[in-house]
């Protein structure tokens, strides 16, 4: 009865459709779960009613999915985006460990054999992050290395995203001291840098980066000018 009360509540506000709200009540009792848990694990459910925009845009994916009968293959491709998108709901709501579940399902399913994936690179760059934060720089940089490889392919060696990814490798590198690891990026990130026009915002973090890898390598005249 909870279940059909709060089924109704979120079709009342567009959050999810009636078929899919009869969907998913016949899968939560199958499963002897409370809709609210299937909701939270599909992503669907949300306390902010300024979510509900993005939810309802969820809900119309998983909608789709269920009615051409694809949300039973476990690697469709249809099913990575919204993976991705309840990661960064996650993520928005500070649930770090849950983000970083769903990163790893979109990213599993997008595969990491096609170049070029500009999508597949924002998750590779999200999930990154998440690890840096938890300070797991070694489990970041190959996601790192990853993103680079799909912008490089896609957006070309001086389009911002691609710099700011050469950036984050440095930076990680330097953070597990070892600036020489950080060099050849940070080189080719200020090199990029410097062909875009001087832009002195930009052009900082990478400066203090170089300044950061010269101070690990005990090269400190050459910190000083950097910094």
């Amino acid at each position: 009865m909870q279940s059909s009360l709060k089924a109704q509540f979120y079709i009342r506000y567009g959050v999810i459709t009636d078929t899919l709200a009869f969907d998913l009540l016949s899968r939560a009792s199958r499963r002897r779960m409370s809709l609210e848990r299937l909701l939270h694990e599909a992503g669907v459910q949300s306390q902010d009613p300024s979510k509900f925009d993005t939810y309802r845009e969820i809900a119309v994916e998983l909608d789709h999915l269920v009615a051409t009968e694809t949300s039973s293959g476990a690697n469709h491709q249809e099913l990575a985006p919204i993976a991705y998108k309840v990661a960064a709901l996650y993520e928005d709501a500070g649930d770090k460990p849950q983000a970083e579940v769903y990163y790893n399902r979109a990213l599993k399913i997008w595969g990491s054999e096609t170049r070029g994936d500009l999508n597949a690179a924002r998750a590779c760059t999200a999930l990154a992050k998440i690890y840096v934060s938890q300070n797991k720089k070694s489990e970041a940089i190959p996601l790192f290395l990853k993103a680079l490889e799909h912008r490089q392919h896609s957006l070309g060696a001086s389009h911002d995203d691609t710099i700011e990814t050469l950036e984050d490798i440095a930076e990680a590198e330097i953070a597990q001291h070892n600036p020489w690891g950080a060099i050849s990026f940070l080189r080719s990130a200020l090199s990029a840098r410097e062909e875009q026009g001087h832009d002195e915002s930009k052009l900082l973090r990478v400066v203090l980066l170089h300044g950061d890898c010269s101070k690990f390598q005990d090269n400190l005249p050459e910190a000083e000018a950097y910094y």
